[in-house]
């Protein structure tokens, strides 16, 4: 995601139920890596066709893999590639564990079957299929948790922690009691670019789950949420926090109301800031199909929803807003319906991918969240 961006990418999104369940089937692990039973080179289309045991087929274009063959790095000028070239041989090794290639003039090369199918193209990108997973009704009692002091300790921990926030799109971490402490954990999350931003904001009122910097030119792709406390018997020791995978709400938008699904995918809102200085217009949902071709076959890589900061702006022809208005409430419906409350304690510091987690917060009285937003 910038460097930030690609931590999600696969994020990015989430991915339909469908394409969890292709994704499912295609991966692998280092115990078990499919053997390939067939490969041909289909001079047509300049491709070589390889299929594996498990049924799933793979076309990779030979300029392609001369250029990104194994071993070597990609041609260094590109006046150097040839578009119209074609292996002299094509083998399959005795265990189907690998294809050899003997490109002209007498360049081999080898692609292993683990490497071809992990560069198998797919709607949804190989990368963001394996490691985005929408969130399940008991995604309560799978909420990754880690505590900062073994994260600070072991690297593993640290890589565990973005592994998770990847594919869930939230983490929390525990034993965070300090602004320092919070500071120190952001330190080692390399991705992140910049700071873009820190607010105290107040839970005297409620806040409906939303997408914060919603208002954004470029909404931020990281936020902390902390719980600031007070030693004092007034104040809470705890707050409770909804929080919703936008990804999944969408989804269930995409399988019940397509429709809606790609009116909000076409069409932007307009959110402006608390104070009104600053506003900006976004899809609500976006998803990675290629122009031209249905929404309904793309991943989705972003949800912005933010219903308190939507302006009273028209972004689209009055004759739409019957269908905006039915498609926002039935979104919002989704939201709720997947909405999972968790404790927020003292110490405790969540870790959401912005642009697919949205979060809100009841009313309670003397308590104050901080949040802080990268990119």
């Amino acid at each position: 995601m910038l460097a930030t961006r690609s931590l999600f990418r696969s994020a990015a999104s989430q991915l339909v139920r469908y394409q969890s369940t292709v994704a499912a089937n295609r991966q692998i692990t280092e115990d078990h890596v499919p053997r390939i039973v067939t490969m041909q080179g289909r001079k047509d289309g300049k491709l070589l066709e390889v299929q594996w045991e498990d049924g799933t087929v793979g076309e990779f274009p030979y300029v392609w893999l001369r250029d990104c063959a194994p071993m070597r790095r990609s041609t260094a000028s590109l006046n150097d590639v040839q578009l119209d070239v074609e292996p002299e041989k094509l083998a399959l090794s005795d265990k189907g564990d690998a294809v050899l290639v003997q490109w002209p003039p007498y360049y081999n090369s080898q692609y292993s079957s683990k490497w071809l199918r992990e560069h198998v193209f797919d709607d949804c990108g190989n990368d963001r299929a394996s490691s985005i997973e929408l969130w399940s009704k008991d995604f309560h009692d799978k909420l990754p948790r880690f505590a900062l002091e073994d994260l600070m300790a072991r690297k593993n921990a640290r890589k565990q922690m973005l592994a998770s926030l990847e594919r869930y799109g939230v983490v929390k971490v525990e034993g965070c009691y300090s602004t320092r402490d919070h500071d120190a954990l952001m330190r080692q999350i390399p991705m992140i670019t910049a700071k873009v931003g820190t607010t105290e904001k107040s839970l005297s009122t409620a806040h409906v789950v939303h997408t914060a910097g919603s208002h954004m030119l470029s909404i931020p792709v990281l936020t902390t949420l902390r719980f600031l406390s007070q030693a004092d018997a007034h104040y809470p020791t705890r707050l409770s926090m909804s929080i919703v995978d936008g990804f999944t709400a969408a989804t269930d938008l995409r399988a019940a109301h397509l429709s809606m699904f790609e009116f909000l995918c076409a069409q932007k809102v307009e959110y402006v800031s608390e104070e009104g200085r600053s506003k900006a217009a976004h899809p609500m949902i976006s998803t990675d199909a290629v122009r031209g071709v249905a929404d309904m076959w793309g991943c989705i890589t972003q949800v912005v929803f933010n219903n308190a900061r939507r302006s009273s702006h028209i972004t689209m022809p009055p004759t739409k807003l019957g269908q905006f208005y039915s498609a926002l409430k039935q979104f919002q419906l989704s939201c709720f319906q997947n909405a999972i409350t968790v404790n927020v304690n003292q110490g405790d510091v969540f870790l959401l991918n912005n642009h697919r987690v949205l979060h809100g917060t009841p009313a309670i009285e003397n308590a104050t969240i901080q949040q802080t937003f990268y990119n």
